[in-house]
């Protein structure tokens, strides 16, 4: 473990074991030395952390892997570049949550794709942005991406190898650390508009403590912009999360700081359903990856509170959304309650083509002051049943079965 870390405006810019030679890079870029503190993780968080014995598993089922899919193909006469990618890969993974993400990377990514069934017959079709064959083997949940060399993200691919060695061991516990902790509140992961993995990584890589990543998340005025280290051009980590689940970390992380403690459980369907006890909670089956599902569900959700604020300025609309292996679900929630059956409408009597026409189309219409004014029925009185009733409405027009 190196001794000495070179800080500068309280990110961690490189390690040493030698302080004059810290020292000396530290001088070089206007940055400071600091020692580096003895990593021991509090009683409550041992358990997520995996153990040497767990990393090892891991690292030997990957390492087959990769070899039996490599030779599969070579067999086939398809050239390969077989990599494993995600948390597996960086050694960042919760303890027991060990999901292996492995790309495979070819000129014909259509058979290679169609070949995996033969290999894995004991898998499924995951849907996503690209061909994506899911299984399990040996009690490991594995998904085999499959995508040409040189596809519009491949550098992202460079994250496995870039954070193995720019995170030291102690970094990569904090990052655990935070993981559990993001889960257990369900705002972990980009399908569900959360924070992920990789955006951890590079926040504690910059600040060296999930407590200073907290810190520093729970101060932002706004969603800041985190570059993706192993890109050149702009690529912001933190474009996945929505400006619910924002304003939801920025809370998780107040509250952490008050106690510096958690209980690490992986979010599930009753902790939604209690965070939502008020609200109306929809069900629908599942119909597509869990990602896609989600984002539909959520934009469905939104766009149909924006056309019902404009019809009634006066309501207001709150939902969330959450998946599970079979079903969405979506929470829903309107303000207030009733609204009167009719209301005012005006018009300034300075627009007279605008009033002409206001007062043939309400012959009813009355002076009041320099306004022109009618009163006309509301679109709606019961915002929540508006609400529930649209989102229902355009969630079968999409394709999704009510439960």
């Amino acid at each position: 473990m190196p001794k000495w870390k070179i800080v500068k405006r309280g990110t961690v810019l490189g390690y040493d074991d030698d302080y004059n030679r810290a020292l000396e890079s530290a001088k070089a870029v206007g940055a400071k030395v600091e020692p580096v503190e003895e990593y021991s993780p509090a009683p409550q968080f041992e358990f997520i952390i995996p153990s040497s014995k767990e990393r090892e598993k891991v690292k030997n089922f990957i390492d087959r892997l990769k070899r039996k899919i490599a030779r599969f193909y070579q067999e086939k006469g398809i050239p390969v570049r077989v990599q494993d990618v995600g948390s597996t890969a960086k050694g960042t993974f919760v303890r027991g949550d060990f999901d292996v993400d492995i790309y495979v990377l070819t000129d014909q990514p259509e058979k290679a794709y169609e070949l995996a069934k033969v290999l894995f017959p004991q898998g499924n079709r995951k849907y996503g942005e690209l061909l994506i064959w899911h299984f399990v083997e040996n009690h490991f949940d594995v998904d085999l991406v499959f995508a040409q060399p040189g596809y519009v993200k491949e550098d992202t691919l460079k994250h496995s190898e870039f954070f193995k060695k720019a995170l030291t061991p102690e970094m990569k516990r904090e990052v655990v650390k935070a993981k559990a902790f993001f889960k257990t509140k369900g705002l972990y992961g980009a399908e569900i508009g959360g924070i992920t993995g990789v955006a951890l990584e590079e926040l504690i890589r910059k600040f060296g403590t999930f407590e200073r990543v907290c810190k520093y998340l729970s101060e932002c005025k706004e969603k800041p912009f985190l570059q993706d280290p192993v890109l050149k051009k702009p690529r912001n980590l933190l474009a996945s999360i929505t400006p619910r689940r924002w304003r939801q970390i920025q809370q998780a992380c107040r509250d952490y700081l008050a106690t510096r403690a958690f209980t690490y459980k992986p979010f599930s369907e009753e902790d939604f359903r209690c965070r939502y006890r008020n609200y109306v909670i929809l069900e629908f089956a599942r119909r597509k990856d869990k990602a896609v599902d989600f984002h539909t569900a959520q934009s469905v959700a939104n766009r149909t509170a924006r056309l019902l604020r404009n019809l009634e300025p006066e309501a207001s609309f709150e939902s969330d959304v959450y998946v599970t292996d079979k079903k969405v679900l979506v929470a829903l929630k309107a303000h207030p309650s009733r609204l009167s059956k009719t209301k005012k409408i005006c018009i300034h009597k300075k627009f007279r083509e605008a009033v002409e026409n206001f007062r043939k189309v309400h012959p009813q219409a009355f002076e009041e002051g320099n306004y022109i004014c009618a009163v006309v029925p509301r679109k709606f009185v019961y915002p929540l049943t508006a609400y529930i009733e649209t989102v229902k409405k355009r969630m079968r027009e999409r394709g999704y079965k009510e439960i």
